[in-house]
């Protein structure tokens, strides 16, 4: 009697075990999960180089596309689209950092501000950060820009995505 049960138990957790198991090949995404480490990592820095960036950035780009073209169940599709995620908030973060460079070349623009175009206003509007009105006395035109610190925020918000990732 004991050894149906004990036979009946194992046989029972086989099957759990093998229901349960991931459909996620975890090898396919490991450059995918070191390029975003990187980055997550590289942002912490206060010295990092706009250009820098641009490299982590396009090494997460391309390890991305990599993966895409050997994903085949549908978890390891959900996982690269979680992936995807992560990449466009880097990429409105490089957005804003562009605007930020060219914003800097303006003396009318207030340093630490970044001016608000359509393109920002959509990056601004989709991480709700705060935009400041302002008006050029001279010909009377408003406009607004966003806080330069608007990046770190967005970086925040890429490394709190990085940790629900899980690859």
């Amino acid at each position: 009697m004991t050894k149906t049960i004990n036979i009946t138990l194992i046989l029972f957790s086989i099957f759990f075990f093998a229901g349960c198991s991931s459909n996620i090949d975890k090898h396919k995404f490991s450059g995918i999960k070191a390029a975003a480490r990187a980055i997550d990592e590289a942002v912490k820095d206060t010295t990092l180089a706009y250009s820098q960036f641009g490299e982590l950035l396009q090494k997460l780009t391309d390890e991305i596309a990599r993966t895409k073209a050997v994903v085949s169940t549908k978890e390891e599709k959900s996982l690269l689209n979680s992936c995807e995620e992560l990449l466009a908030i880097y990429q409105d973060s490089n957005t804003l950092w562009e605007y930020k460079v060219a914003s800097s070349q303006y003396g009318w623009i207030p340093s630490g501000r970044i001016y608000m175009d359509a393109k920002v206003r959509t990056i601004a509007v989709k991480y709700q950060l705060p935009a400041e009105s302002h008006v050029i006395e001279l010909t009377n035109h408003h406009w607004e820009s966003i806080s330069t610190e608007s990046i770190r925020v967005i970086w925040e918000k890429a490394h709190d995505k990085l940790k629900k990732i899980r690859f």
